[in-house]
Parts: structure tokens; sequence; C-alpha cells
């Protein structure tokens, strides 16, 4: 009866844990995921789930404990096998996720998100890669095709690597074509609301009563795989300054206050509208509220969520102290790099070339339309010229945020937090400029998208996403 009633109030723990996040408050959370595995006799499925809270609040060390006594507890149960190895990739122990899913796969070959991350771990070379064990998993059928899908761009990524440009581009393709007819996505309905956006912002900002409101906060925000995380990692190698990796915490405040409309918003103009009409106090607090118990004791802390861009005007009104760093990059590497990349559960229109250009059209159009709206208060940065110079760009970020010089700013690549980005292997590496023109090796491949970018107005070199 005791053990039983132990068991049960474990559960209760992690239920409070689970529920509280989705509810947009990770701090609490791991409060409660905490008292979870304070208790006597926790279960390796409660260390797993609360090391899955911990590290859903940016708390990677800890979760990483967590995941290697669940491993301790249950060495083959490939779940917590897999996030052990997602945890070591994170906190950039790349070897030891190597080796976690090397194990799994050995003891569960159709676990194709193993095989998916395990490519990406490091530089596959022509003496050590997966390429021939890929293909004849491949050959022997798959089900399902989420797992044909993962295991077609873990062959197409090892395949890059070894040069074999055109058979790596036909997995790719293959690979996307999959995740594209499985998804229920619409484009225009991106592009409806960034147009509803541009409109509904047209007047500038109404600000909140306190200038101050937001201040140490800092956005970086650009499309996915523009540099964010190189710029994250030099920020947050100052000493005042916490990374909080890519918290929902912004568009899940926006979202909570929304469900105060009593009537159905049916349009993006409407959802705008309700969206601009919050109270600028009440957004900053429901904000800051879901930050709490993440932040360390730094005076500046880092919101890293790229697509923040779409809430600049909500971020402006509410937050006018916080400081914002836009990234971007040459249009055809970015939207190169975006198409290579499986996602977990973000960014749909990443797998078809035309849709993607017309979606990095839209976002083209709305980061003109906050920098004319916004002068001076978003810092722009090419992600070409910042590997050219990484100190003379991470003085200007600096200086933009109010922070003096540190030396470790100047060399990212030593910084040792934790980051759960699709770059969380390359940036434990020196900065280098190998990726500047990647998407040329693939230029005839990726005519669709060149020529959906051509017809939204922008140049055909596309250079550092500068209209024509």
């Amino acid at each position: 009866m005791v053990i039983r009633q132990k068991s049960e109030l474990h559960w209760a723990w992690i239920l409070q844990a689970r529920a509280t996040l989705a509810a947009g408050f990770p701090g609490r959370a791991v409060s409660a995921a905490r008292h979870a595995i304070a208790l006597v006799g926790a279960s390796a499925e409660t260390f797993g789930n609360a090391g899955a809270v911990h590290s859903a609040a940016g708390l990677h060390e800890q979760a990483l404990e967590c995941f290697m006594r669940a491993v301790e507890i249950a060495p083959d149960d490939t779940r917590h096998l897999f996030n052990l190895a997602m945890q070591r990739r994170y906190v950039g122990d790349l070897a030891g996720a190597e080796a976690n899913c090397d194990k799994l796969i050995a003891l569960d070959p159709d676990h194709s998100e193993a095989w998916l991350i395990r490519s990406g771990l490091r530089q596959q070379t022509a003496d050590r890669n997966h390429i021939r064990e890929l293909k004849s998993r491949l050959g022997r059928g798959v089900d399902g095709w989420r797992s044909e899908g993962q295991l077609r761009y873990a062959l197409s990524k090892e395949l890059e690597d070894l040069g074999e440009d055109r058979e790596a581009f036909a997995e790719l393709s293959r690979g996307a074509q999959l995740r594209r007819e499985h998804l229920d996505y619409d484009v225009g309905r991106d592009l409806a609301m960034i147009d509803a956006l541009i409109a509904g912002s047209a007047h500038g900002e109404v600000q909140s009563g306190t200038a101050e409101a937001g201040s140490g906060a800092i956005f970086i925000i650009g499309l996915p795989r523009t540099g964010t995380t190189l710029a994250d990692r030099i920020l947050s190698s100052h000493t005042q300054v916490d990374s909080l990796g890519e918290p929902s915490a912004f568009p899940a405040a926006i979202m909570t206050s929304m469900q105060k409309v009593r009537r159905p918003l049916r349009s993006a103009e409407e959802r705008v509208s309700a969206a601009m009409a919050i109270p600028p106090e009440e957004l900053a607090q429901g904000y800051l509220d879901r930050l709490q118990g993440l932040r360390g004791n730094g005076s500046h802390f880092i919101d890293k969520l790229p697509m923040n861009f779409l809430h600049l005007g909500l971020i402006r009104r509410s937050l006018p102290g916080a400081k914002v760093i836009h990234l971007r990059r040459d249009l055809m590497d970015s939207g190169y790099a975006m198409l290579k990349t499986w996602f977990a559960d973000a960014y749909p229109f990443s797998y078809d070339q035309q849709e993607l250009g017309r979606y990095i059209a839209a976002y083209q159009r709305l980061m003109v339309h906050w920098t004319t709206l916004y002068p001076g208060a978003i810092l722009t940065i090419d992600y070409e010229e910042l590997v050219a110079d990484v100190e003379g760009h991470a003085r200007a970020m600096l200086a933009h945020c109010g922070l003096g010089w540190e030396d470790a700013c100047a060399v990212p690549h030593r910084n040792q937090l934790p980051s759960t980005t699709a770059s969380a292997s390359q940036i434990r590496n020196p900065v280098h400029s190998r990726s500047i023109g990647a998407w040329t090796r693939h230029r005839d491949a990726l005519q669709p998208l060149l020529s959906t970018l051509q017809s939204a107005g922008l140049g055909s070199s596309c250079a550092l996403g500068d209209p024509t």
C-alpha cells in the first residue's frame, strides 16, 4: 500500500509539472518535477519525465542528470537512450551522443530519428560514415512516411558531407516531398497574416507607460538558419547575459490575452486587431511571468525565438526597453539551409521550394516594414559580415545592448552553454565561412526557389537579403 501511494505521488507531481508546462509556466513546472524526483523510489519513467520538463525549461544540465539516471535504472529503454543522446548533443557532448545513438540503433534499427540525429553530430568522412547502412535500411523497406523521410534526410546529409551532391539532393527532395505531403498547411494563411501585420501596424507603436519596460531583454530574430544561434553564443559569452534559448513565452502571452476576446476571430485582420488591442502592461507582465525561474543573475537575458520577427510591433509596444537584433543572410543560402533541415514541429513552409520562396519574400517585406517603422531600434547584422569579423560585430551588438566589452565574446565556440537549435553541433567549432554560397552546389536543383524569389522582386543573387 505504501509503495502504491508513493508511486501515485510521483505521478501526481509529474502531471502537475506537465500541465503547468503546457500552460506556459516552465519555472513552476520545474519546481513540481523536482518534487517528483526527490521522493524515494522514483522510477526511470519519473526521471525521464522530469528530464523532459527541465529540458523544455532550458535547464539542460539538470535535464542531463535526470536522463542519465533514467538510463541507469533502465539501460535498454530506447526512449531514455534517445533523450539522453539529445541532451548530450545540447550540452556539447557529441561523442557521448553518438555512442548513445549507436546503442539505440543496435537495439532498435527502426528508430529513424536516432539515425537522423547521429548523422548530424559530426562531419562524415570517407572512413567514418553510415551511408551503406542507411541505404541498406531504406532498401529493406520502412514502415511510415515519417521514418522514411528522416532516413532520407540523414542519408542526404552524409552524402553531401562526402561531396556526392547530386545524389544528396535527390534524397533530400524525396524526404521533403514526403514531409510536405503529410502536412496540413496552407502558406497563403501565413502570407495573409504577414500582410495583415503590415497593414495593422502602419502607424508605429503606442508604448506602455514605462519606457524601461523590458529593459534587459534582448530579442534575437530572423529566419531559421541565418546565424541567430551564433549571435546568441556571442552575447551569452558575456558575464551579464543569460541565454534563455527559444522560449515560446511571448507568443504564449499573446494567445492567453487574446483568449479573453469573446467573439470568433476568423480573419488575419481580426486577429491582428485583437492582438494590437491587448493592454501593453498586460502583455509585458504575461511575458515576464512565463520567464520566472529561468533567468540567472545577469542584468540581461536573450530570447532567441527566431519567429518573434512576427511580433516586433507588439514587442515595441509592450517592452519598449528591450533590444532587438536581426540576423539576415543571403536568401538562397538561408532557403537551402532551411530546406535541408528536418524541423521537429516548426516551419512547415520549408519543405516545398516555391512555398519557401513565397514565405521568405513575405518575411523580407515585413522586415522592411519594421525597420522603416522603428528606425534605429533594430540592429541588423549580416551573417556573411559577422563570420568575417566576429569581434567587430560582437562589439556592435554589445554596444546596442548597453553592455561593455568582454574578450570571451570574440570566441563564441568556447561558450559551454547548452544549445537546442539545429546548429547545436556546428557551434562547438570555431567560426568559419564554409557555408557561404553553399546553395550554388545545387544551383540547377534549386531553380524553383530562385525563380520564386526573383518573381517577388528580389535580386538574382539575393545577396544579403536586399531587394533589387
